[in-house]
């Protein structure tokens, strides 16, 4: 079986999802938005921790909003 290797936005939007599968968190959209056209094999993403955070600065969220947390925290793992 072939498999493809998750890029950024592909494990982003499946975070998101299992995150706010109703998709009524504004956040989690904004930070889905700042990712959405990442391409890039997450395997080759050198710091994919500073790129959510910096994604999540970019979506101006309240730092502490524990659905953006957990959305990345779901990527880190997925990672």
């Amino acid at each position: 079986m072939d498999r493809k290797t998750p890029t950024v936005s592909d494990l982003v939007r499946r975070a998101v999802e299992a995150s706010d599968p109703d998709g009524h968190d504004p956040a989690l959209g904004r930070l889905e938005e700042q990712l959405e056209d990442d391409d890039e094999p997450v395997t080759a993403v050198e710091n994919l921790e500073e790129r959510l955070a910096l994604a999540a600065d970019g979506a101006d969220y309240e730092a502490e909003d524990p659905t953006v947390a957990v959305a990345s925290a779901i990527v880190l793992y997925l990672a």
